[in-house]
């Protein structure tokens, strides 16, 4: 307390000198004040001058000769000139009504220091509690300060926003127009859609218990499988009978020809025609193949005990098979030599593999279909499957036709063979290769 009172002691004599400061500084306030109160009147003056001025320079120059384009461009300017009137103007009379209140305000500051100075023993008393409010009245100050700067700034987002919101608004009538558009579509499309879905309903057929029935068992076995046998083998070695007695036919054919020379050199050292020299080397292993056949039809029929339908038809067809694979391998022989009995064993596993003998030829690769059509054995296995089984012979006559062709085709082979042995070359001196 003896530290605030020593440093109070000289309030009232500061105080009274604060009086008469702020006495002068309003005396010299109302002055500045009277100066400004002029400057506004003679701005005002001026503005008034100013206007008066410009219509009279308009009217004179309109009276010299200026079209009312050159007239508006210099009342275009003449404006331009008058706003910066009427600003400088407005800025005057804000000054001078500024400088009135900073007038008036020195007054009541000089009042209120004579007062502070008459007051000044109770001053010292409130000076800690002013100090204290006085940072009260700062900070919050500050705080105000800050909330102003938001405010500024949410101002800014409230114009964007509200520039947002009318452009969202127009989005949202045409949008409003467009859902109308979509919602009569809409009402047609469902309308149209009851009327279909009662015609469907009324469409949906009411079958009777009898006509489920019928339905349930076409849905459950949709598809018929009618079997119908153009004629039955009877057993497993039935079925394989014709494919390997055509097999052995062959196997005969080809086995004669290793003992039996195809063209006899005393006939080829006569002079014979070459067609009889053929003929007398095919018809003696021809005879041997008939009694081949011969013989397999007595084991088929006897020893395996297969029924054979058309046994007279089958030996003659086995017999004419027979016939024509000897004339083939006669033919190779005859014309090749060992390398024709070579190919004859190889034509032989061909035929073997395309016949369809152990399985249908549809099944083959397609290279093999084509084989199978071509070779002599898969009309020989054909045709012995409807004399033994009984199936429709017509087809027999074609059998009969194909190997009647590869018949007459190897004779004549073997004929051209006979021509060209009589012919001596030194090709032929050489060992001929033997198998």
């Amino acid at each position: 307390s003896d530290l605030l009172q020593s440093r109070t002691a000289a309030l009232p004599a500061q105080t009274d000198r604060l009086a008469d400061g702020a006495e002068q500084v309003a005396a010299g306030n109302r002055r500045v004040a009277g100066y400004g109160s002029k400057a506004a009147a003679a701005s005002t003056q001026l503005k008034r001058r100013i206007a008066a001025d410009r219509a009279g320079l308009l009217s004179t120059l309109k009276a010299q000769g200026l079209t009312d384009a050159q007239l508006a461009v210099v009342e275009s300017r003449l404006d331009v000139v008058d706003g910066h009137v009427d600003s400088a103007d407005a800025t005057i009379q804000s000054a001078s009504g500024d400088l009135t209140r900073l007038s008036r305000g020195a007054d009541q500051v000089a009042v209120g220091a004579r007062a502070l100075a008459n007051a000044a023993p109770a001053l010292t008393e409130g000076v800690a509690q002013a100090h204290s409010g006085a940072v009260r009245v700062r900070d919050g100050a500050a705080t105000l300060a800050t909330g102003l700067d938001r405010l500024d700034v949410g101002g800014d987002r409230l114009v964007s926003g509200a520039a947002s919101a009318a452009t969202g608004a127009d989005s949202l009538a045409k949008g409003a127009g467009s859902l109308a558009s979509g919602l009569d579509s809409l009402t047609k499309g469902a309308t149209d859609l009851h009327a279909g879905l009662v015609k469907g309903r009324d469409a949906v057929p009411d079958p009777t218990d009898a006509q489920r029935k019928a339905m349930a068992q076409t849905i459950g076995n949709p598809v018929g499988v009618a079997t119908d046998s153009l004629s039955s083998a009877g057993s497993y070695g039935a079925g394989l009978a014709p494919l390997f007695m055509s097999l052995a036919l062959w196997i005969g054919a080809y086995v004669l020809f290793l003992f039996v020379r195809p063209l006899s050199q005393r006939a080829l050292a006569t002079s014979q025609r070459s067609f009889r020299t053929a003929l007398g080397g095919w018809l003696a292993p021809a005879a041997v193949g008939i009694v081949q056949a011969a013989a397999l039809v007595l084991v088929v029929g006897r020893g395996v005990d297969i029924r054979i339908a058309h046994p007279v038809l089958a030996f003659l067809f086995l017999c004419f098979t027979s016939m024509t694979f000897v004339a083939i391998l006669h033919a190779l022989a005859s014309r090749f030599g060992a390398v024709g009995k070579f190919l004859g064993l190889v034509f032989m596993v061909v035929q073997l593999v395309s016949a369809g003998g152990t399985f249908p030829w549809q099944t083959l690769p397609a290279p093999l279909q084509a084989v199978h059509h071509v070779v002599p054995m898969s009309y020989a296995v054909d045709g012995l499957r409807r004399l033994l089984y009984g199936a429709d012979l017509a087809p027999v006559l074609g059998a009969v036709g194909v190997l009647t062709a590869y018949l007459v085709g190897a004779l004549l082979v073997s004929t051209v063979a006979a021509r060209r042995s009589r012919i001596w070359t030194p090709k032929r001196i050489r060992p001929e290769l033997a198998l």
